[in-house]
């Protein structure tokens, strides 16, 4: 017949197993957070990656030459239309585009303006000027049909439209400030800043209407 265990190495047996456990669990909090940081890692490395695929991808469409025309016509020219005014004529009409193609250049330059590094925040005039030569080119590779807009005229008010766009609604939720009126007379961003005050007016409107 065995003998029986004493309460000491039963005592004994059972720290061991204790500290057994306390290193599991060590061990566990340990490979938990090293996981955590990887996946923080790999996270970060994928939006670097995808950043810089869009930027080589601008790169790549705006330093891609053209295929040869091999006695094709060439595009006739439009010319800026005279005294045009994005309000009072609309840039589709100008362009002279089907609605979904219209839509269709608009979606690619959006994605373009970032890819090139142009601010939204700033106004057109502001804008690097290598930064706007990549986006034209990248703009006439992608739609063939911005080729035909003398000096990029139409790609300009496209992009014009979408950046003043964006700065309305950014100050209309209040994540810009709002524009800076100009001396001597009223300028665009008086006028935004006017567009932006009647929006929140209407909105306020239709809340106290609903309560």
């Amino acid at each position: 017949m065995p003998p029986k265990p004493r309460i000491a190495d039963l005592q004994a047996q059972l720290e061991k197993l204790q500290l057994d456990l306390e290193s599991t669990r060590q061990a566990k909090d340990t490979a938990e957070a090293q996981l955590q940081a990887a996946n923080t890692t790999i996270a970060d490395q994928s939006n670097a990656l995808e950043t810089a695929t869009a930027q080589a991808a601008a790169a790549a469409t705006a330093n891609q030459p053209a295929a040869p025309e091999n006695g094709q016509d060439q595009p006739t020219i439009v010319p800026r239309p005279s005294g045009y005014h994005g309000r009072r004529i609309p840039i589709r009409d100008a362009m002279g585009v089907e609605y979904d193609d219209y839509k269709a250049i608009q979606r690619s330059l959006h994605k373009l303006c970032h890819a090139s590094g142009l601010d939204w925040t700033k106004d057109f005039r502001l804008q690097k000027t290598d930064s706007l030569a990549l986006l034209y080119r990248a703009a006439r590779k992608a739609h063939p049909v911005l080729k035909t807009y003398e000096n990029d005229w139409a790609t300009a008010e496209l992009v014009k439209q979408y950046f003043q766009n964006a700065r309305s609604w950014a100050r209309e939720m209040k994540y810009l400030p709002p524009a800076p009126p100009r001396k001597g007379g009223r300028s665009r961003a008086d006028k935004e800043n006017r567009r932006v005050n009647r929006r929140a007016a209407r909105s306020q409107r239709g809340v106290s209407a609903s309560a």
